[in-house]
């Protein structure tokens, strides 16, 4: 029989469940399009730089490196570049830079799921919880770093200018953010369960 104190404890649990289970769905298929687009962007580039009429192009976003199929007009657009026109070389730095930029999104993503999914369970306050948000915060981190120079990178190779490059400095401060609200929650639990050890 629930107390008067937990009823609105379940209350609010119930709240956070309801929330939380809609979320983990979106981000599970953000994780599964990120797991699956990954290995066909590197087949793409290093093995099939065309499809009939269709040609294969590559360029650089705010999330990393991007594999399109169009046709041969879209290389008027600065930043799109056909990868049939790249050395052996400069297709397996991209494809390298690919692969290390959608390792970062992946892990990222990976924590966050693992973090909604332990809410919708109704788990809110545990060291996993915890764990989830300072190693999500730190993946936000070097995530940002990681993109940042691979951008770079991508331009010096390809002497090509590049869609857009994430603001570094600012994810950074946000992945730092996201680690110490979590170490502050793990200090904050510990002080708790102290406090009910000493009562």
């Amino acid at each position: 029989m629930p107390t008067a104190d937990s009823v609105p404890q379940l209350s609010a649990l119930r709240r956070i469940r309801a929330l939380s289970w809609p979320l983990m769905v979106l981000i599970s298929i953000a994780l599964g399009l990120a797991v699956l687009i990954a290995p066909l962007e590197l087949v793409a580039l290093l093995g099939f730089p065309r499809f009939g009429s269709l040609h294969n192009f590559v360029s650089f976003g705010g999330m990393g490196v991007g594999v399109v199929f169009g046709e041969s007009s879209l290389q008027r657009y600065p930043g799109f570049i056909l990868v049939e026109t790249l050395t052996a070389g400069q297709r397996w730095l991209v494809a390298a830079i690919a692969l290390a930029c959608d390792a970062c999104n992946i892990l990222a993503l990976l924590q966050l799921r693992s973090l909604f999914a332990l809410y919708s369970r109704g788990i809110v306050l545990s060291t996993g919880n915890v764990a989830r948000i300072k190693k999500f915060g730190l993946w936000v981190a070097v995530t940002a770093i990681v993109v940042n120079a691979s951008g770079r990178l991508f331009v010096r190779v390809l002497n090509t200018p590049v869609q857009g490059v994430a603001n570094a400095a600012l994810a950074v401060i946000i992945g730092a953010m996201i680690y110490v609200i979590g170490y502050v929650m793990e200090v904050a639990r510990e002080a708790e369960l102290e406090r009910q050890e000493f009562v």
